[in-house]
């Protein structure tokens, strides 16, 4: 899983959104939640998250965070995503 924080406000989650677009269909068996902080109701939970700033991705694994991305950097986005949810990967590694 994936969890996106994100604001409609905010240039770089619109330069990094099309991107965790391309990776949700490169990456099908990893579900994509975005969430707009600007969501009022979402403030007390976005305080207990630490999320400070947009964008912020959290990527979990068999139910825990795995990883925590601050920022718009494409580069680390792919090597986490490759890191994290390769299936091709793991089945060498297993193998």
């Amino acid at each position: 899983v994936i969890v996106y924080f994100t604001a409609a406000w905010c240039g770089p989650c619109k330069f990094i959104s099309p991107v965790i677009g391309q990776l949700s269909e490169k990456y099908p068996h990893v579900t994509t939640y975005k969430i707009d902080i600007d969501k009022d109701a979402l403030a007390e939970a976005l305080m207990k998250l630490g999320i400070h700033s947009v964008p912020t991705i959290h990527f979990f694994q068999n139910g825990k965070k795995a990883s925590e991305m601050v920022g718009a950097d494409v580069k680390q986005l792919n090597a986490t995503m490759e890191e994290l949810y390769n299936l091709s990967m793991k089945v060498a590694f297993i193998s």
